[in-house]
């Protein structure tokens, strides 16, 4: 409900108290990852196409400037962000065109927020989490019809495959046509039944 009435007004009034402007045709990007995020060389498509401005939490990473601070280089604005809370990043999310997230809770989130996102996975033992990347995108694919060949291609770069092109351009080609797979997703997500419900079904299924 909260996200239903996040507005162009209320997002107008959330960017302005974090100091930022969006100027026409830019795409609004967040970005949250990992150090072993590859984004020296994201920044510097970014850099190389049409405007965009990208948020970034503090700490994330020291190629962007603190918070309250905007740094324009070609295409690109970098605006440092304070460390949101919950609800705040919430908004952070909805704002958005487009979410690098990280992990486990951020990309939950960003499901939840109906937009298009990039998903860094940690790092885990015998490449267990390209599998999960894998099979998340083969299952987002299926269901809600996003082109997956751009996407996995991106997500595997971002994940440190040496093999997969970060190929910026290609994905902000699409980011149109991924906004209503996102919203679509959303909604089959929020068609699950609750956990609660869930274990009172499992539980009656192993008596």
């Amino acid at each position: 409900a909260a996200r239903a009435a996040f507005g162009t007004a209320e997002r107008d009034a959330f960017l302005a108290q974090l100091g930022v402007r969006v100027p026409p045709q830019a795409t609004l990007a967040s970005l949250f990852c990992y150090p072993t995020a590859p984004v020296e060389r994201l920044l510097a498509a970014m850099r190389a196409g049409p405007p965009v401005v990208c948020l970034v939490p503090e700490g994330v990473t020291p190629l962007a400037p603190p918070p309250g601070q905007v740094r324009t280089e070609g295409g690109l604005t970098l605006a440092g962000v304070p460390f949101l809370e919950p609800d705040a990043y919430d908004r952070l999310l909805w704002s958005c065109d487009l979410n690098f997230v990280r992990g486990e809770d951020s990309a939950v989130r960003a499901q939840w927020a109906a937009q298009p996102f990039v998903w860094q996975l940690y790092v885990q033992e015998g490449g267990a989490h390209v599998d999960k990347l894998d099979a998340f995108l083969a299952r987002y694919a299926e269901s809600c019809g996003a082109p997956a060949p751009v996407l996995a291609s991106f997500w595997h770069a971002w994940n440190g495959d040496p093999a997969a092109a970060l190929d910026w351009p290609a994905l902000l080609a699409v980011l149109p046509a991924l906004r209503a797979p996102a919203r679509h997703w959303e909604r089959q997500l929020a068609a699950l039944p609750g956990l609660p419900d869930s274990l009172i079904e499992f539980a009656s299924e192993i008596g």
